[in-house]
């Protein structure tokens, strides 16, 4: 994931160096790297979910079902008071696109949870599977 995060964040700069002459490329930068802390959370999740499961898509469909919730969580948050608050539990409010293009950067408690649930979800996976005597 990593490699393809690389790579297909330099073809972005790439592209944006020469179709839309981009002054600063910390901001697209930050962005992109947003984006990889969410994948990062959701593969850490993910991993959680195939140690549960004894089907393989039935640990994916619940991952990918994860995301999705969470991203329409996100969604509709503006609708209604209630949905604000109960969106608070989707990790896409951790990062807000606009503040971190005009300049706002991560946050730390981005980073924290982000990276913490990768690390838990992962290391849940690894011991769960070690128990079931699969690793």
């Amino acid at each position: 994931m990593t490699i393809v995060f690389v790579v297909g964040s330099l073809l972005i700069l790439l592209l944006a160096r020469y179709t839309v002459q981009l002054e600063q490329y910390g901001g697209l930068l930050l962005l992109l790297l947003s984006g990889y802390l969410l994948v990062l959370l959701f593969m850490g999740i993910g991993y959680a979910f195939t140690s549960w499961f004894s089907s393989d898509r039935t640990a994916v469909a619940v991952g990918a079902g994860v995301a999705v919730l969470a991203f329409l969580l996100k969604l509709l948050s503006g609708s209604s008071e209630m949905m604000h608050k109960v969106s608070s539990i989707s990790p896409y409010r951790l990062f807000d696109a606009l503040d971190i293009v005009r300049g706002g950067g991560l946050t730390a408690v981005s980073w924290v949870v982000t990276l913490g649930l990768y690390a838990a979800g992962t290391a849940i996976g690894v011991l769960m599977l070690k128990r079931r005597d699969i690793v």
